[in-house]
């Protein structure tokens, strides 16, 4: 048994939409972004027209000389005071020093042409052999 609402409905055909919905949205957008691109191109256009104007602005414009003469009163300079006396002649410099400074330069040129090798082994850490060193218990 089928029921005779049932075949009327399927009998129908729709009819076409009076509005494409594809095309009213596709619309709208492009209206939407027509105004956000105008407000774009207004502001890039107004920066650049401000920026030319500041340009010719800051090239036309004459410079302003002031010219002014002031006379200033100098008193005559104090003379010059006597240098001190000169400090008696060094003695000669002490053999042992030059000869110190010589053994240490020979060392730096050494170790820059042969690296850490060229230097002399370190001294033994620790107390010499036969001393004490003392301790906290060893103060009173």
């Amino acid at each position: 048994m089928t029921d005779p609402l049932e075949t009327a409905l399927a009998g129908l055909a729709p009819t076409p939409p009076a509005v494409n919905r594809d095309r009213l949205l596709f619309e709208a957008g492009r209206a939407a972004g027509c105004r956000t691109a105008n407000r774009w191109r207004a502001a890039t256009h107004g920066g650049g027209l401000l920026a030319a104007g500041l340009a010719v602005a800051l090239f036309t414009r004459s410079p302003e000389v002031v010219v002014r003469t002031e006379f200033v009163p100098v008193e005559k300079p104090l003379p010059a005071p006597e240098p001190p006396p000169l400090p008696p002649p060094s003695p000669e410099p002490d053999p042992s020093a030059a000869g110190a400074v010589a053994r240490w330069l020979n060392l730096r040129d050494a170790v820059l042409a042969d690296g850490l090798t060229a230097l002399p082994p370190a001294p033994a850490a620790g107390p010499p052999a036969g001393s004490r060193w003392p301790t906290a218990f060893d103060l009173h």
